[in-house]
């Protein structure tokens, strides 16, 4: 994943507009016959949003000028009492919790 989520503020932005204005038009509709198609409709909409978000994040990562950092930390078993020291200068560090690092070794 791109450490820099600023670039999918518009994919998600758009998504919460087009389920908030079919769930809007489904409310204001009388009919149910058509407030069901106005919801499918948003639906497939939504699920287009979602697999375009796909190729948003491939042209992010292509795109995305990420130098190469050195990153520092430590890692720690379940029980505390062994702790790792690491140090990783190759690829980017994409996760990191108190026990298990990801890292990402290309775009």
């Amino acid at each position: 994943m791109v450490a820099q989520a600023r670039y999918f503020v518009p994919v998600v932005a758009l998504e919460w507009l087009v389920i908030a204005l079919f769930i809007n038009d489904a409310m204001k509709n009388k009919k149910i016959a058509q407030s069901v198609l106005i919801m499918a409709g948003g639906g497939v909409l939504i699920l287009l949003l979602a697999l375009a978000s796909y190729q948003a994040q491939a042209y992010i990562l292509t795109h995305d000028e990420d130098i190469q950092r050195v990153y520092r930390f430590s890692l720690a078993e379940p029980m505390g009492q062994v702790s790792f020291t690491c140090m990783m200068d190759r690829g980017h560090l994409s996760a990191l919790n108190r026990s298990i690092s990801t890292n990402r070794t290309s775009k």
